[in-house]
């Protein structure tokens, strides 16, 4: 049956598919066009006018995103981890206590204690205090300076004035 301007008000319950057979022809869902699914011939779009979107699995359900291949590129874990991929590899991953990445990651600015940061390289450091166990080989004490060319030196103190106190460190 080919019918045109069909109204029907209560549940429809089909048997079969639903196709609507045009690009650009869309799946209005609520009363304003709050939410739409279409297909343009080139992309396929979910559109929310209302309010958040969620999408919720089911009760100890995965969610995932993937490829066309059925690579992952997001896997939310139910009361678990999310996890992004970059071409099926997983590449970030959080945790109760934070996150793992895998490879390389970038930032232009840190903020925090750093106490657990390793595998720094001294020269890079612009500010702050490097501990001493970390800092090359060498004497360590109270007057030893770590210089520049990674070594350690004492300096020498050459008094100016002993009356007054005043001291070069040369």
């Amino acid at each position: 049956t080919n019918l045109d301007n069909v109204s029907i008000a209560g549940v429809t319950t089909t048997t079969d598919n639903i196709h609507i057979d045009a690009d650009n022809k869309k799946l209005n869902i609520g009363d304003g066009l709050d939410l739409q699914l279409y297909h343009t011939g080139s992309r396929s779009e979910i559109i929310n006018n209302t309010g958040d979107l969620i999408i919720q699995p089911g009760a100890s359900s995965n969610l995932f995103l993937r490829s066309q291949t059925g690579a992952p590129h997001f896997k939310g874990a139910h009361a678990a981890q999310v996890e992004l991929y970059w071409n099926g590899n997983k590449k970030f991953e959080t945790s109760n206590t934070g996150a793992v990445v895998t490879g390389i990651l970038t930032a232009t600015t840190f903020s925090g204690s750093g106490a657990s940061l390793t595998n720094l390289n001294g020269s890079n450091i612009a500010s702050g205090t490097v501990p001493v166990a970390r800092i090359g080989t060498g004497t360590k004490n109270t007057s030893t300076f770590y210089r520049g060319d990674g070594t350690f030196a004492t300096p020498a103190i050459t008094a100016i004035n002993g009356a007054t106190n005043n001291y070069v460190v040369t």
